[in-house]
């Protein structure tokens, strides 16, 4: 994320949100999913349970909103991985 470039008003409306299986259908259902899947299908020995995801909102309408790396908001959900080092594919 290009924060450091934002003007003060984008930076005090930028959040970083903690989504896990518990809070994934609030702004980004399936997510939990989407992180378990490989050129298989769905890799059921992963637990959702045990995934956290942070995505960057912005709060400026009162409503979370996702956001790309320079502040756009994104107009289709787009995911990036962040793997644990004992997660290996």
């Amino acid at each position: 994320m290009n924060f450091p470039s934002f003007d003060n008003d984008q930076k005090r409306n930028i959040k970083g949100v903690y989504i896990t299986s518990k809070n994934q259908d609030q702004l980004i259902p399936g997510l939990m999913d989407f992180l378990r899947t490989d050129e298989n299908g769905v890799d059921e020995t992963v637990d959702p349970n045990t995934i956290i995801a942070m995505v960057m909102v912005d709060m400026s309408t009162g409503e979370p909103v996702l956001v790309g790396e320079n502040g756009e908001a994104l107009t289709e959900d787009i995911y990036r991985r962040c793997k644990h080092p004992d997660f290996e594919r």
